[in-house]
């Protein structure tokens, strides 16, 4: 039997911060990275989940997508909108996915 994830979200950039995030999200317990980041970005009104970067609460960012959620540890994470350059680069590269 499978039961859900609860994590707590937080804005990492105050001065642009996402007006739609939700409090908390409940992700599966089998959910990935990537499928935080889907979940993070339907809730919050952003239509392309690339865009979204999670961090943990140490402020490392979580570039592992296939990492599962489970085993971070973790109950809070911090979000930011990358915006279009993640947009650019991985459209043009689909397979490397670059973060600066």
């Amino acid at each position: 039997m499978s039961s859900n994830i609860s994590i707590s979200l937080a804005n990492r950039a105050p001065k642009k911060p996402i007006k739609k995030l939700p409090a908390k999200i409940e992700v599966p317990k089998d959910a990935t990275v990537e499928d935080a980041k889907k979940v993070v970005a339907r809730q919050s009104g952003i239509s392309d989940f690339n865009r979204i970067g999670l961090y943990d609460a140490a402020g490392s960012l979580l570039k592992d997508r296939k990492a599962l959620i489970r085993d971070l540890n973790t109950t809070s994470l911090q979000v930011k909108n990358l915006g279009a350059f993640v947009l650019r680069c991985h459209a043009a590269c689909p397979d490397l996915y670059f973060l600066y």
